[in-house]
C-alpha cells in the first residue's frame, strides 16, 4: 500500500500549532511526548499551553536526565521509584524523576552509565545506538510503574525510533500495551542511528522477525530511524516544506547512510512508503 506525506503530514510548528496538534489529537485525551534531547521545559510547558486545552488533554513528556543538566534543575527533580531493565544481556538501572512546571509533568530517566559526560552526544555511533536503546526501551517500561497508560506517544528523530518497535515487541507481553499508538516526527534525515545489524539486535534483544528488510534493515545495517517510520501510526516531519524536501531523489540520496559516513544511497522504496 503506498501513502503520501499529504496523508500522513501533521505541522508540528506552523504558526501556534493549535489546529493541526488538535485535529489529530481530538480522540487521544492523553499523550505522552517523547523527547530526547535536554530542551527548556519552561518553553515546553508554554509551547503546550499554547496548543493543548489541560482540562482535555493531559501530556506528558519523558527526557534522559543527563548529567550536564544545569544543576539548578536538578535540584528540583523528584525521586518516584527505579526498577531494573534488561539490555545488552544485563539488567540496567532505570530511575525515574519528576518535574511539574505550569500543570506539565516531565519525567527523567535516570542511569548514569548512558546518561553521564558534559554533552548528550559522543563521538561513537555504537555508544549512541546503546544508549537511546536504552531510553526507548526504559521509556515504555516506566508506564505503568509511573501508572500513566497514554493514548499515544509522540517521538522525535532516530533516537527514539526504537519505541514503536518496542511497542510492537511489547503487545505480546499483554493487554497493557496494545492499542497504544505513536507518532514518529523526522527531523533532520542526516541522522538515522544506523550500525551493524547483529550488534543492534544484542543491544536491543528484539527478534530477528525485526531485522529484515522491510522492517529495521537497511543496506545490511540496522537503522533506528527506519525502524520508527514503517512501525508507527503516523508519520511526520517539522515543517512542510521539509516533507516535500526529503521527497526529492537528492536528499533521499544524501540521506542514505549519512550518519555513518556514507553519502550517496537512497533510501530503498519500503522506507518511504509511509510518508
Amino acid at each position: 500500500m503506498e501513502y503520501n506525506v499529504e496523508k500522513y503530514w501533521l505541522s508540528k510548528t506552523e504558526g501556534n500549532g493549535r489546529e493541526s496538534y488538535e485535529e489529530h489529537f481530538i480522540c487521544s485525551f492523553r499523550m505522552c511526548a517523547i523527547y530526547q534531547k535536554q530542551e527548556d521545559w519552561q518553553m515546553l510547558s508554554v509551547h503546550f499551553q499554547n496548543i493543548f486545552d489541560k482540562k482535555k488533554y493531559d501530556v506528558r513528556v519523558v527526557l534522559p536526565k543527563y548529567s550536564c543538566m544545569n544543576q539548578k534543575w536538578k535540584d528540583q527533580l523528584e525521586y518516584m521509584d527505579h526498577f531494573y531493565m534488561n539490555l545488552a544481556g544485563e539488567d540496567r538501572y532505570v530511575g525515574i524523576l519528576k518535574y511539574v512546571q505550569d500543570g506539565i509533568t516531565f519525567y527523567f530517566i535516570d542511569n548514569e552509565y548512558y546518561f553521564n559526560g558534559f554533552a548528550p552526544y559522543d563521538g561513537d555511533p555504537r555508544w549512541n545506538i546503546e544508549k537511546f536503546a536504552f531510553f526507548s526501551k526504559a521509556v515504555l517500561s516506566i508506564l505503568p510503574v509511573i501508572d500513566f497508560r497514554p493514548e499515544l506517544i509522540h517521538c522525535h528523530d532516530w533516537q527514539t525510533g526504537l519505541i514503536p518497535v518496542y511497542l510492537d515487541n511489547f503487545r505480546f507481553l499483554g493487554e497493557y500495551y496494545r492499542g497504544i499508538k505513536t507518532i514518529m516526527t523526522i527531523h533532520n534525515l542526516k541522522f538515522q542511528g544506523t550500525w551493524d545489524t547483529k550488534r543492534v539486535q544484542d543491544i536491543t534483544g528484539l527478534p530477528p522477525y525485526y531485522f529484515v528488510p522491510d522492517k529495521l534493515t537497511s543496506y545490511d545495517d540496522a537503522n533506528m530511524l527506519k525502524g520508527g517510520i514503517v512501525y508507527a501510526d503516523k508519520v511526520t516531519t517539522v515543517s512542510s516544506s521539509y516533507a516535500e524536501e526529503i521527497k526529492t531523489p537528492f536528499l533521499r540520496r544524501k540521506a542514505g547512510r549519512a550518519d555513518a559516513g556514507q553519502v550517496g544511497k537512497p533510501f530503498r522504496y519500503c522506507e518511504w512508503n509511509r510518508l
